[in-house]
This record gives structure tokens, sequence and C-alpha cells, in this order.
């Protein structure tokens, strides 16, 4: 509905079209490793991610402009 009335621009359609093949990657990615990795080493994975994640917002909000 919001497409068909125009509050979705064209370049947003493109962005999320381009951005497809990744996530789709990334879930599937996501779903191989949770089966690889016992359900502790899995957790363990995300929050090692989530971490690094952390650090890198800090980092960009701490540093000059």
């Amino acid at each position: 509905m919001q497409i068909a009335s125009g509050l979705v621009k064209p370049e947003l359609i493109w962005l999320v079209a381009c951005a497809f093949p990744g996530t789709l990657l990334g879930a599937w990615l996501g779903a191989r490793l949770y089966h690889a990795l016992s359900d502790r080493n899995f957790s363990d994975v995300v929050l090692l991610l989530l971490f690094l994640s952390g650090v890198a917002l800090v980092w960009n909000g701490l540093a000059p402009k």
C-alpha cells in the first residue's frame, strides 16, 4: 500500500533489492553456524559479535570529527 500510494521512493526499493541477497546470505550462514556449534559455543560467538559491534559504536562516537 505504501509503494502504491507513493510513500516509498524508487531509490529505497533499489536499496532493499541490493541488500536482500546479503540478508539471505547472512541468515543462511547464521543457520549453518548454529547447527555446527553447540548452544554454549553459539552463544559465545553471538556475545563476541555484540561486543565487537558495541566497541565499534563507542569508537565511532568518541572519534574526533
